[in-house]
């Protein structure tokens, strides 16, 4: 993974050069290497369902003896086109031609370069709550008089944005405006994706966050051939950075009889073949909804009891070059 981030560093520097833009890209080549610890931390959640889910982050202040801490401007390191190229330029090196092929990438490549007039209309298909975004210092700030959390549904359908800290969103600009917003003040976040993602979401918030591209291409393996399973988790050390977790819900249904073996059998033959269609078709169709549930696995226990396999896929990396904490100055008085 480390090699692969190295190749893509230098490829999309080529890249760059190549295209000649006239704007100033600070000269240094694009890498998805995480910058060093202490810094602004970010957390992205992509789940295959829509529960709440949270995540507590924590890291060091910076002492400021001399002055008050003042918002940092952000601007993003790449653009929506650049981050695409990138990708599609990396995914293009083969096995057989250099030591640092992204073969892997094809099918994300394809998926973020799917043109606007196939994709789903996101502004009227999205839910308001694909996208949320939680600043963790202002839930803490606001804990003792507002109780509501994420997983209310009256804190969801009764406003976009609840006082505790959370703000739903139905498109990536306005989020994107708001996780601005809380970089330059120098507050932690964590955004969940919800369900299937967009085009659009993936690109967007890829470019603007610099998202290890491995996040996306393992949480899209739905959309991969069997078998894509294969290049991923031969070294967990390599991708410290991604955490995935599978999570399990149990299924019953009212029947009041016992089935025999036989019966109990074919059902568990036709949930295969159902799961095996399943796939194919979430192979095929590149039209799901923003926010659309998907499932891993799915097996019959007995006549009466099912289980469906779901998965949640985490990152944590820096954005912005803010802290997390206030200035120490600001706190109370240490020796």
């Amino acid at each position: 993974m480390r090699l692969m981030r190295s190749a893509f560093m230098e490829l999309h520097s080529r890249l760059k050069r190549e295209e000649k833009q006239d704007r100033d890209v600070s000269g240094r080549g694009h890498d998805f290497r995480m910058r060093p610890p202490g810094r602004h931390p970010y957390a992205t959640v992509r789940a295959d369902v829509r529960p709440s889910t949270s995540i507590h982050a924590s890291g060091s202040s910076p002492v400021n003896c001399t002055e008050e801490s003042k918002p940092i401007s952000y601007t993003s390191r790449c653009t929506t086109d650049e981050y695409i190229k990138a990708i599609a330029h990396h995914s293009q090196q083969s096995s057989a031609e250099t030591s640092y092929p992204g073969e892997i990438y094809d099918t994300l490549k394809r998926f973020l370069e799917q043109k606007s007039n196939t994709e789903p209309n996101t502004a009227n298909d999205a839910p308001s709550d694909f996208a949320w975004l939680i600043s963790p210092s202002q839930l803490g700030q606001q804990a003792s008089s507002d109780k509501q959390s994420l997983s209310d549904k009256h804190s969801l359908s009764d406003s976009n944005k609840n006082r505790g800290g959370s703000e739903g969103f139905a498109d990536p600009e306005s989020c994107i405006e708001a996780l601005r917003s809380n970089i330059e003040i120098s507050h932690p976040q964590v955004l969940f994706l919800r369900g299937h993602p967009s085009q659009s979401w993936l690109s967007s918030i890829g470019a603007f966050c610099y998202v290890d591209p491995e996040l996306f291409r393992w949480f899209l393996r739905y959309h991969a051939g069997p078998g894509s399973d294969y290049y991923f988790d031969s070294a967990p050390s390599l991708v410290s950075n991604i955490f995935r977790f599978k999570f399990f819900t149990i299924g019953s249904k009212n029947y009041r009889y016992r089935s025999s073996q036989e019966e109990v059998d074919a059902l568990r033959g036709k949930a295969a073949s159902d799961l095996q269609r399943y796939q194919t078709e979430l192979r095929g169709n590149w039209a799901l909804k923003p926010g659309d549930s998907t499932v891993r696995n799915f097996r019959v226990l007995d006549e009466w009891h099912c289980v469906i396999e779901q998965e949640i896929v985490i990152s944590i990396f820096d954005v912005g070059k803010t802290w997390m904490g206030n200035d120490l100055t600001q706190g109370p008085r240490f020796p």
